[in-house]
């Protein structure tokens, strides 16, 4: 009888531990910050609207390597999803043979912290045309799912 109740006791913190798990793969994300941005920073001007305000939601799913913004009009892959840091993009991008583009997008999951960048680059004089710098933070919630 003792081992029975010890075998169902231990699949029952089993099966706890594993719907833990599959939380921590799967979540909801409010994120809210502002995004500053800046033309030449070798003779900084700022952008018509200096600071903006926004919030986005996300829903992510690491283990399907996938996610969703606002409205879940299209669900995209990751560019990389653990359990530490989630990338939602980093792309780069050859706009000319001397203009280059880069965007990446961030989540430390630790401080909840977002980050993200859009950059152009003068590849011929190694300085940059263009730099947008966006920052928030995010609160987690249980995952609604994609459509």
């Amino acid at each position: 009888m003792f081992r029975v109740l010890t075998s169902a006791l231990a699949l029952t913190l089993l099966l706890a531990g594993a719907a833990r798990a599959a939380e921590a793969q799967q979540f909801n994300l409010v994120c809210s910050g502002s995004t500053t941005g800046v033309v030449d920073p070798r003779e900084p001007r700022q952008l018509d609207t200096p600071r903006t305000r926004w919030t986005h939601s996300y829903r992510v799913d690491l283990a399907a390597n996938r996610y969703c913004m606002d409205a879940c009009l299209t669900v995209v892959a990751l560019a990389e999803g653990e359990a530490g840091q989630v990338v939602f993009v980093d792309s780069v991008a050859l706009i000319d043979l001397y203009t280059r583009e880069r965007h990446q997008a961030v989540l430390d999951r630790a401080t909840r912290r977002y980050t993200a960048s859009d950059t152009i680059q003068d590849l011929a004089f190694g300085h940059y045309k263009m730099s947008v710098e966006t920052t928030g933070s995010c609160d987690s919630g249980p995952f609604s799912g994609f459509p």
